[in-house]
């Protein structure tokens, strides 16, 4: 019985210095190569952001020449729909020509008096009309899609006889005169 006795004590032992073993190894080796691993696979996450940023900055600034294009021609657009002076010969002569476009007949045209707001001055116009239904409509899109800027202001439409008799308000805008204007219109 001793010797069974002995015997279990004895596997008790290795039992116990297998954890223990196991647990030196744990805490001594595992765990730290654990906490270098983590620390690593940080800087490199780190690492591969940093580097992602750096690509889209250098992407974003690559192309500064086709950057400066879409800026040229956004400046363009705007230039387009607010100009430098309201050129009511031409604003009239856009509207004559999307009316004959569209089979609307112009009735009478009547500018307003130039008024200034804000940082912009205002040309409301009034133009008088008959058209058809779709033809209407028609001129009122085309007039929406031009370049220059077009407020309708004030719609009033009468039916007579299949035709409608039309009065819109209009309201064309354009860039105050600056002293850099004006010395580019004296130079042209």
């Amino acid at each position: 019985m001793i010797f069974t006795s002995g015997r279990k004590h004895i596997g008790g032992y290795v039992v116990v210095g297998a954890v223990l073993c196991l647990l030196l190894f744990w805490l001594g080796v595992h765990r730290p190569l654990q906490a270098a691993s983590q620390e690593e696979w940080q800087a490199a996450h780190e690492t591969s952001s940093q580097a992602a940023v750096i690509q889209r900055d250098r992407e974003a600034h690559a192309d500064n020449g086709k950057q400066d294009k879409k800026l040229a021609a956004r400046q363009q657009q705007a230039d387009a729909a607010l100009p430098d002076d309201l050129a009511l010969s031409r604003l009239l002569a856009d509207l004559q020509q999307a009316a004959l476009q569209h089979g609307v007949m112009l009735t009478g045209v009547s500018p307003g008096k130039v008024q200034r707001e804000e940082e912009l001055l205002r040309q409301p116009v009034q133009v008088r009309c008959e058209a058809d239904y779709f033809s209407l409509l028609s001129f009122l899109k085309q007039l929406d899609a031009e370049e220059r800027f077009l407020q309708l202001e004030q719609v009033k439409i009468q039916s007579t006889g299949g035709r409608l008799s039309c009065e819109l308000t209009l309201a064309a805008f354009a860039m105050p005169p600056t002293a850099e204007n004006i010395n580019q219109t004296d130079g042209n």
